[in-house]
């Protein structure tokens, strides 16, 4: 007989489900903005890794009239992952503000965690492109 208790997730599950939602989610913005999106994401970890995270979060903040929808979106998603990945994080607070008041410690774990998290983000943002 199958087992009937399920295991906790991974924290690479985790991070796979709510990249998912998130990947999901973007699919219901207009083309132009899904467009955005998309292009937005495979380019941010290059971004973060040149310039390093809180200047990558600092260029979707002044994103133009045309990606605002989908720089929003994106920045929401990383808010929402971080508060759960990287306690503790009050509900008011942004990345983008953590990342500017926080210690080197921080912003190491952030960048991390931000990093790893947009690997599974690309590859659903790919996969529904196709």
């Amino acid at each position: 007989m199958a087992e009937t208790a399920s295991r906790p997730l991974s924290l690479e599950q985790q991070r796979a489900a709510h990249a998912w939602d998130c990947a999901q989610d973007a699919q219901k913005l207009g083309p132009q903005q899904r467009r955005a999106f998309s292009q937005e994401v495979r380019r941010l970890p290059a971004r973060i890794q040149a310039g390093g995270l809180g200047q990558a979060l600092a260029a979707l903040h002044s994103a133009g009239p045309g990606e605002e929808a989908a720089f929003k979106h994106l920045l929401a998603t990383l808010d929402k992952w971080l508060a759960r990945a990287v306690p503790p994080f009050d509900a008011e607070d942004r990345l983008l503000a953590r990342i500017v008041q926080g210690d080197a410690a921080f912003q190491r774990v952030a960048t991390a965690e931000v990093q790893a998290y947009l690997g599974w983000l690309v590859r659903f943002v790919d996969g529904m492109e196709r």
